[in-house]
C-alpha cells in the first residue's frame, strides 16, 4: 500500500531503468521523432489560419495568452501520458493492445461511468474535426481546381469524391502502420507556415502604404483565447499514439519537441501575418497573401496536411467504435465495414450541414475538457490511489 509521490533525484535514473523493462515494448513501434510528427500533425493545422486575426483582436497580451495555451496544453499532454505509463505498470491485463486508452485511463482513475463519458466526449470531437478537416478540404480542392484548370465541380461532389477515396487509407490499424501520414501530415504544414512567413516578409518590405494597427479589442479577448486553446487541442488522440512508440515512457520527450515546433510555427504567422496587415487582417489568414502563387502553395500543402491528419486524428475514433462492438484490433473484414460505414457518415454530416457552425461549439467544448483539465485532473487522481501493486514514483519535470 502507497501514496505516489515526488522522488529524490538519485532515485530518477533507477526509476527510469525500471520503466523500461516493466512496460511492454513494440515491435516496429514509433521513435521519438516519428511520435512528434504526429502529434504535430494531430494538433496544428486549422488553427493556424485564423490565429492571425486572434493577434489582432488581443493585440500584445494575445502572443501571452498563445504562450499560456501552448504550455498548458503541452504541460496536460505530459500528464496524459505519464498516466498511461502509470496505467499500463499497475494493470498487467492492459499489456495487450488497448483500443480505447484515454477512456482506459479515466476508468482507472475515476470508474466505468468516467470512462463511458471520456469515450463519448473524445469520439464527438474527433467525429467532428473530421467533418470539418472534409469540408476544408473539399473547398480547398474545389478553389484550386476551378482556379487553375477551370474545372467546375461542385462542391458537394468534392466531399464526396474526397471522403471516399480515403476509406482504404482508413482501414489501416493504428499510427505505428502509416508513419509516413504523420510525416506528411507535421511537414506539409510546417512548409506551409514557411511559405506564409516568406510571403508575410516579402509583403513587410514591399508595402506602399502605412500599415494600419488598432488597439486591442477587449471584447474581443474571450474570443481570441478561445481560438488559441482549440488551435492547441488534439490531446485526445495522444494515448493513442504513446501506445504505438517503441518506448512509451518516453512520450514526453516528443511532447517537448512537438509543442516548441508548434508554438514557433504558430507565433510566426501570426507575428508576421499582423505586422504585414495590421487591422486589415481576414479570418482566413490566406486571403490576406497578395503574391499569389505564395498563397496557391500555401493552400496547396495545407489541403494535403488536412488530408492526412484526418486518416490520423480518426483512428482512435475508428477503434473506440471498434472496441464497443467487440471488434478485434486485428485487420478483419469487420474493421472494414465498421471504418467504412463511420466514413459514409462523415460524409453525410459533412453533405448535409455544409457549414457546421451549429454544432462546433459542443465539439470544441469536448476538445477544451480532453484537453486541458482531464488530464490532470486524472493524474492527481491515479497519483493518489493507493493498491497492492509495487511501489512507483512520479516525477514533477515531465
Amino acid at each position: 500500500m502507497f501514496t505516489e509521490s515526488t522522488p529524490l533525484s538519485t532515485e530518477k535514473n533507477k526509476n527510469e531503468d525500471q520503466e523500461s523493462k516493466e512496460i511492454p515494448q513494440v515491435q516496429q513501434g514509433l521513435n521519438i521523432f516519428q511520435t512528434a510528427f504526429f502529434m504535430i500533425g494531430n494538433v496544428a493545422g486549422s488553427g493556424i489560419l485564423v490565429l492571425p486575426k486572434a493577434i489582432d483582436y488581443a493585440g500584445c497580451i494575445g502572443l501571452f495568452l498563445m504562450i499560456v495555451a501552448a504550455f498548458a496544453s503541452g504541460y496536460n499532454g505530459i500528464r496524459l501520458g505519464q498516466c498511461w505509463t502509470i496505467v499500463r505498470r499497475r494493470y498487467r491485463h492492459m499489456d495487450g493492445y488497448v483500443q480505447d486508452p484515454y477512456a482506459a485511463i479515466a476508468k482507472a482513475a475515476f470508474g466505468s461511468k468516467m470512462g463511458i463519458l471520456v469515450s463519448l466526449m473524445g469520439n464527438i470531437f474527433l467525429f467532428g474535426v473530421a467533418v470539418v478537416f472534409v469540408l476544408m478540404s473539399s473547398q480547398n480542392l474545389q478553389s484550386l481546381l476551378q482556379h487553375w484548370f477551370n474545372l467546375r465541380i461542385s462542391f458537394c461532389y468534392w466531399i464526396l469524391i474526397l471522403g471516399t477515396s480515403l476509406i482504404p487509407a482508413c482501414w489501416l490499424g493504428s499510427p505505428k502502420n502509416f508513419k509516413i501520414f504523420g510525416i506528411i501530415s507535421a511537414s506539409t504544414i510546417f512548409l506551409a507556415c514557411l511559405i506564409m512567413n516568406c510571403a508575410f516578409i516579402a509583403q513587410i518590405y514591399t508595402k506602399k502604404s502605412e500599415t494600419v494597427y488598432k488597439p486591442p479589442n477587449p471584447s474581443k479577448l474571450i474570443f481570441s483565447f478561445g481560438v488559441m486553446m482549440y488551435s492547441f487541442s488534439g490531446t485526445v488522440t495522444f494515448p493513442t499514439i504513446q501506445q504505438d512508440m517503441k518506448r512509451p515512457e518516453k512520450f514526453h520527450l516528443s511532447a517537448w519537441v512537438s509543442y516548441t515546433t508548434i508554438l514557433a510555427m504558430y507565433m510566426t504567422v501570426s507575428c508576421l501575418g499582423y505586422l504585414s496587415v495590421g487591422s486589415k487582417l481576414q479570418v482566413n489568414v490566406l486571403q490576406n497573401i497578395a503574391i499569389n502563387w505564395f498563397r496557391y502553395i500555401a493552400e496547396i500543402l495545407i489541403t494535403i496536411h488536412l488530408v492526412f491528419a484526418l486518416i490520423s486524428n480518426t483512428n482512435p475514433l475508428f477503434q473506440s467504435i471498434e472496441k464497443l462492438f467487440c471488434i478485434s484490433a486485428e485487420f478483419g473484414w469487420k474493421r472494414c465495414v465498421a471504418r467504412t460505414t463511420l466514413m459514409i457518415i462523415i460524409i453525410f454530416i459533412a453533405e448535409s450541414i455544409p457549414n457546421f457552425s451549429s454544432l462546433l461549439s459542443l465539439v470544441a467544448a469536448c476538445g477544451t475538457f480532453l484537453t486541458f483539465i482531464a488530464p490532470c485532473l486524472f493524474y492527481i487522481k491515479i497519483c493518489s490511489m493507493e493498491g497492492d501493486w509495487p511501489k512507483e514514483y512520479v516525477y514533477n519535470s515531465g
